[in-house]
């Protein structure tokens, strides 16, 4: 089987884990977190932890990305969603003046994270094998 038609389940059911979770969270977690700042912190780790599990398995199939990039990803993404996030919230203020409650906050962070995240992946796809600026380049002429 193409690796094409492997990723494609795979993404599918990454991202419905992940918008299922964004839509459940952002409107339940009140019920389940008892102090103020609780639910940001149990959606990034429960985010983290999904993405790990996604990256890991796609290292296993794939092979097309290195380990440091698999490990490291999920880290940069999620400070990268943070400021994405951190930007469109402010630019949504300018908008509205109920913009930025915390299920706001979850389901823009969520969101970007996961686009960030299948993007990553289809880049790392796309290309032969995404190295990291301190590993040396892959000789063309040998087989990967």
């Amino acid at each position: 089987m193409p690796a094409k038609n492997k990723l494609i389940p795979i993404a599918i059911v990454y991202s419905a884990l992940m918008l299922s979770f964004a839509l459940f969270w952002g409107s339940n977690y009140s019920h389940i977190v008892h102090y103020k700042g609780d639910e940001i912190g149990y959606a990034l780790s429960f985010v983290l932890i999904l993405t790990y599990i996604f990256n890991i398995a796609n290292h296993l199939i794939f092979k097309r990305a290195s380990i440091y990039l698999t490990l490291l990803s999920p880290l940069i993404i999620a400070i990268a969603s943070f400021l994405l996030g951190f930007l469109i919230m402010w630019v949504g203020n300018f908008f509205s003046k109920s913009y930025g409650t915390s299920a706001d906050i979850i389901l823009i962070y969520i969101i970007i994270y996961l686009l960030l995240s299948l993007t990553l992946l289809y880049i790392t796809l796309k290309k032969r094998r995404l190295i990291l600026p301190w590993q040396s380049a892959p000789d063309p002429k040998k087989p990967a």
